[in-house]
């Protein structure tokens, strides 16, 4: 079962936007979709409840044990497990957890600003928890025009880190649980996921 774990040490990224755009896409497959809420603050499970999408179930999983069942829980090997995680490692363990059971990890960041420092730290612990896990990173809410995103990815270019793709800064993208998907959100988060299964696939022929 390929597990897709969401993080950032911070809030206010995209992380629930980046988890329930995906996990919505994955069903175009056939798959089903388990989107594990470790957030307090519920954004994914709340969004799911306001707008449901047909093949995607959403899980509480605010601590280490639930998140744990969470996990057990999805047993069949086609299914897919999208692990949402919180703007910080509270309760303490819950990144580990996560990254741990991970078979590839999205860092979700925005453009400029101390955006970097959360995003090297989150790899860091990355690194830390579960070395050799294939991780990249979706820029969200970037204007394609701007000289701030054209810097921030050559920045990460220079760094050597992996970006999957960035996703425009649109309102309808980012409504959260107030508005359903978009057409432009889920033609953004497309090329994403296709790059994330094709590097499990990639992984699993090795």
């Amino acid at each position: 079962m390929p597990v897709i774990t969401i993080g950032s040490l911070k809030g206010g990224v995209g992380k629930s936007t980046t988890a329930i755009y995906l996990a919505s896409l994955a069903t175009l497959s056939g798959r089903n979709v388990v989107v594990a809420d470790c957030d307090p603050q519920g954004s994914s499970g709340e969004w799911l409840t306001e707008h449901p999408v047909r093949g995607v179930a959403a899980i509480d999983a605010p601590s280490v044990r639930t998140l744990a069942r969470a996990i057990e829980a999805v047993t069949d090997p086609l299914d897919l497990l999208v692990i949402d995680l919180p703007p910080a490692d509270t309760p303490p363990g819950i990144y580990a957890a996560a990254f741990g059971a991970a078979s590839f990890v999205v860092v979700v960041t925005r453009p400029g600003g101390l955006e970097p420092t959360r995003v090297v730290a989150t790899v860091q612990l990355l690194e830390r928890t579960s070395p050799g896990t294939p991780y990249g990173l979706v820029v969200v809410g970037g204007d394609p025009r701007s000289r701030n995103l054209a810097a921030t990815l050559d920045g990460w270019h220079a760094a050597g880190v992996r970006v999957l793709g960035t996703i425009p800064n649109r309102s309808a993208i980012q409504s959260g649980p107030t508005g359903p998907l978009s057409r432009d959100g889920l033609l953004a988060y497309q090329p994403i996921l296709a790059a994330i299964l094709d590097e499990l696939g990639r992984v699993n022929r090795q």
